[in-house]
């Protein structure tokens, strides 16, 4: 008897602590440039090329695998300028050691599991023959983290 209940407990045990140990996953669910209607999130590569001046829109799902989100943050290449994140106020950090919008990182507060962001920015410069937004999310689950990268055609 004793050593069932000893399995069984330890058998409990083990399944408390363990976690799924899927990374958090990001999804591009549209991109838009300019004023076009066009969605280029499945067809990336029928997109036009950028000149100075057009804006990228990227609506990003965000998704813990099961596991609460932690942070997410946007790296561009110098080409590109993040105008704005947008994001649901109240699923995100107001403190400034944690969430900077302008330099484009968030911390989510507790509960989040998934969510959803607009990511805009803007062509200042076509040097290269492409430019880049990369995005990165974490999870407070011990896995990697998520990344993503989005190459962007330029008019080089």
């Amino acid at each position: 008897m004793k050593k069932i209940v000893s399995l069984l407990f330890s058998l409990l045990l083990l399944a408390a602590c363990s976690t799924n140990g899927l990374s958090p996953v990001i999804t591009v669910t549209s991109l838009y440039v300019n004023d076009d209607t066009t969605d280029y999130a499945q067809t990336l590569g029928s997109m036009p090329s950028l000149v100075v001046g057009d804006e990228v829109n990227v609506t990003l799902d965000l998704n813990g695998n099961g596991a609460e989100l932690k942070t997410f943050q946007v790296n561009r290449t110098a080409e590109i300028k993040l105008d704005s994140l947008g994001y649901e106020k109240r699923e995100v950090t107001s403190e400034i050691d944690f969430t900077d919008v302008e330099g484009g990182r968030l911390r989510f507060v507790d509960g989040v599991n998934d969510t959803h962001l607009l990511v805009k920015a803007k062509v200042v410069s076509t040097t290269e023959k492409e430019t880049k937004l990369s995005f990165y999310l974490s999870s407070k689950a011990e896995t990697n983290a998520a990344q993503y990268d989005l190459v962007l055609k330029t008019g080089v």
